[in-house]
């Protein structure tokens, strides 16, 4: 750090950490730094925003200036990127539990209140994270500004990144749900178009996934909802992640793709995380489904990965417990708390990627179940080969009864009934 730069008052301050040369940082530390980052951008500004001086700051230094977009007002006049307050994450602050983490391109325009003229009166010793906090925690979803309320960037992570993700789980039962997410960007500056930030991105790779990614990956090992834990969305384009990834080579791979979503699956210091890239649904998250579908199709793969290899043969003193063989030779098995099928051989027919399995039905179809926590369950039926024919999404399912299956979706106090033939095909009843 340069000693001639007024840092905030951190507990920290004397702890000159190089940031540039930790391959392994705690979260805290990714706070820190991008506390500092914003401290370090204020002080550039009160000092006249010279380019010439951009190199003498610690962490400013390690991206390229924003020169790639200017804004142009209502009377064509230009405002600098520079001159709008950094925006490199909002909500949970590293300090509350955390149920989701989503990542942005970067922020949108810059408005009057986050103009460095504005901000003469936030005092240099309030952390960034304390700031969002203090707004979060308020719940000012909305911003009084020019004799108007307008939506603030609380009330938007929470209506477009967080409230899709909660929805499809509400067994998150997330209370102060605006601190219950993490929106981090890959850039911290604003811009009107995101088309304006494409070189600067490929421009500043490194810093890119050292400050942004890895906050994303690290805060998502907090997460305690099984299914989501070491999961980030990113509402970005698959091709942007892929290129990032790679110029910094980190170890990745797409392991599944469904309804327009990529799953790709990152390897970072001996660590397993899986980042699902949105991006055919224009600047909105998928639909509650589909997000629903995408990880519960993601938890079964990685069931998988821990599941003995199908055609294997097991040792019954593995087992602890074995259902009924029905008459098309397979039973249920459960082996290290998950359930697969076998055949009367202990030969692994359909892999132990289950939290619980019935046994099948004469018609050659079998109910399982997900368990998202001890009381919520994603239910659905498979066939003797291990396809999905029923989607395993539901609240509930009953067994077939003269060819139909009756399953429920329990949403609070609602309950929405269908019914399905033995083809997975709704049918009216």
């Amino acid at each position: 750090m340069d000693s001639s730069i007024i840092y905030p008052n951190f507990a920290y301050e004397k702890e000159l950490i190089q940031y540039s040369y930790i391959s392994i940082m705690t979260l805290d530390k990714y706070y820190r730094y991008w506390d500092e980052f914003v401290c370090e951008w204020k002080n550039f500004m009160s000092g006249g925003g010279n380019i010439a001086s951009w190199c003498r700051y610690t962490h400013l230094s390690q991206w390229l200036y924003p020169s790639f977009c200017n804004y142009i007002d209502k009377n064509n006049s230009s405002t600098p990127t520079i001159d709008y307050l950094p925006e490199p994450w909002w909500g949970n602050n590293g300090k509350h539990p955390l149920s989701a983490v989503v990542i942005n391109l970067n922020p949108g325009k810059g408005g009057t209140s986050q103009h460095y003229t504005s901000l003469a009166n936030i005092a240099y010793s309030a952390h960034v994270s304390q700031k969002v906090d203090d707004f979060v925690n308020n719940k000012e979803y909305k911003v009084y500004i020019n004799n108007k309320y307008v939506t603030s960037t609380t009330e938007w992570l929470l209506t477009q990144r967080a409230l899709p993700i909660f929805n499809a789980f509400p067994c998150l039962k997330v209370n102060n749900k605006a601190n219950n997410v993490l929106g981090v960007d890959l850039i911290p500056w604003h811009s009107e178009k995101s088309a304006t930030v494409t070189n600067y991105i490929k421009n500043n790779y490194n810093a890119i996934y050292n400050y942004s990614i890895k906050l994303a990956l690290k805060a998502s090992e907090s997460i305690q909802f099984k299914l989501l834990c070491n999961v980030v969305f990113a509402r970005v384009k698959y091709s942007t992640i892929d290129d990032i990834l790679t110029k910094n080579n980190v170890k990745h791979k797409t392991i599944l793709t469904h309804n327009s979503c990529i799953v790709c699956e990152i390897t970072e210091n001996n660590r397993t995380y899986h980042l699902i890239s949105v991006t055919s649904f224009h600047n909105n998250m998928p639909s509650r489904s589909n997000i629903q579908e995408t990880v519960l199709k993601l938890y079964l793969i990685k069931s998988t990965m821990n599941s003995p290899d199908v055609n294997s043969t097991i040792d019954p003193k593995r087992c602890q417990y074995v259902g009924d063989f029905a008459s098309c030779g397979l039973a249920p098995v459960m082996i290290d708390n998950k359930y697969g099928y076998v055949d009367k051989d202990y030969k692994v027919i359909i892999p132990f990627i289950y939290d619980d399995a019935f046994g099948f039905q004469s018609n050659g179809l079998a109910k399982v179940r997900i368990f998202l926590d001890e009381d919520t369950a994603c239910c659905g039926i498979i066939n003797e080969k291990g396809k999905v024919i029923i989607p395993i999404k539901y609240s509930a399912i009953d067994t077939f009864k003269n060819g139909v299956a009756k399953a429920y979706i329990f949403d609070g106090d609602d309950e929405k009934v269908l019914y399905f033939d033995e083809k997975g095909n709704i049918i009216n009843k």
